[in-house]
């Protein structure tokens, strides 16, 4: 009850408190707090996105090519290799800020993984494709197939734009497709539910909570539950809808059992973020480096991919259309159908039934 009293005043004042109690930065309240909203709210609606991190407003390749600087390699081998990235970049002659983001970044790990085994920093070794292929598969064994393929897809692009296209072969080395995520059970689910209300602090409990509501009850991805406001939840007399924006805009019915719980924490949102209230920026890790920092349960701790798999399982076992599943989902059919494995099919009895009265 106490606990319940000190949220409330908290909420009153404007104030988020970390775990520890000491105020978490950039949490103030009165016109600061509001700043702090309209940051969060501009970014929010950024026209241009790069793995879940919105792009200034006006950012130019030329920009994104001249500022990047990756914080995980060393300033002496950054400054190594700093010439040949930027370079090779600058002539694949990116298409966007989004795109120029992502070639800095691979090209980067391509370059570093060359001098890791001692090969020479030439356009024509790091970039022929031998190389490319070996760096896909060797340096990203760990990664998974699909990043594999697409890794080595901008590579290819830069190695065409570096070396020209009569170097590289006209059928590159095939690799697997990535296999869907498994969805969870029913009881993987409830041991979840009942993990995220036995944590220590209001604040794991409020934002896991999010997290399970809207990705088991609409489907949300990381990337759309960090971007939700509560006025993007409406209520009426058919249900309670979401409205996704980005990329994939749509509305969203929510699954009758989180229908309540997703409206309260809209109502308790308001303008705001959904997800870690009271913040002012938006990063493309905030939702599982929040998980991340929670204390794990039985279960571990819930993977958010596979609890929007959950969603689109639970539909595809209810017998959902899968053209409306598809356009809830914001996935092309052929991506629904591909976790069809995971579904329960119905009784014999129930399929000829449904069968017959088609």
């Amino acid at each position: 009850m106490r606990e319940e009293q000190d949220r409330r005043e908290r909420e009153v004042r404007g104030h988020v408190v970390a775990d520890n109690g000491v105020p978490v930065a950039g949490a103030e309240s009165g016109t600061a707090g509001r700043r702090s909203l309209e940051s969060f709210l501009e970014q929010r609606l950024a026209t241009d996105w790069y793995a879940g991190q919105p792009l200034s407003v006006g950012e130019s390749v030329r920009g994104v090519i001249n500022r990047f600087s990756p914080r995980s390699v060393p300033s002496g081998q950054w400054a190594r290799i700093e010439g040949l990235v930027r370079d090779s970049v600058r002539r694949a002659v990116p298409v966007s800020a989004h795109s120029a983001e992502a070639l800095m970044n691979v090209v980067t790990q391509l370059a570093v993984w060359v001098e890791s085994i001692g090969q020479p920093l030439s356009a024509e070794v790091v970039f022929h494709p031998d190389t490319v292929d070996r760096f896909a598969k060797e340096a990203c064994a760990n990664r998974a197939a699909g990043t594999q393929n697409n890794y080595r897809s901008q590579l290819r692009g830069v190695g065409a734009a570096v070396l020209g296209p009569e170097v590289y072969p006209p059928a590159p080395l095939q690799l697997p497709k990535a296999d869907p995520v498994a969805s969870y059970s029913a009881g993987e689910v409830a041991a979840f539910r009942s993990w995220a209300r036995g944590l220590p602090t209001e604040r794991y409990r409020d934002n896991v909570a999010v997290i399970l509501a809207l990705a088991l009850g609409a489907g949300l991805s990381s990337q759309e539950i960090n971007r939700l406001v509560g006025t993007d939840v409406t209520v009426d007399d058919d249900g309670v809808t979401v409205h996704v924006i980005g990329e994939r805009t749509r509305d969203v019915p929510v699954l009758a059992a989180y229908e309540d719980e997703v409206a309260h924490l809209a109502r308790r949102a308001g303008e705001g973020p959904v997800f870690l209230p009271g913040r002012s920026s938006i990063d493309r890790k905030q939702v599982p480096n929040f998980l991340f920092r929670c204390p794990k349960g039985p279960m571990g701790r819930p993977n958010v991919d596979r609890l929007r798999n959950t969603w689109i399982v639970e539909h595809l076992s209810a017998g959902t259309h899968l053209s409306a599943l598809a356009e809830a989902a914001g996935v092309h059919p052929n991506q629904v159908v591909r976790y069809q494995r995971f579904a329960t099919a119905p009784a014999p009895d129930v399929a000829r039934r449904e069968l017959r009265g088609a």
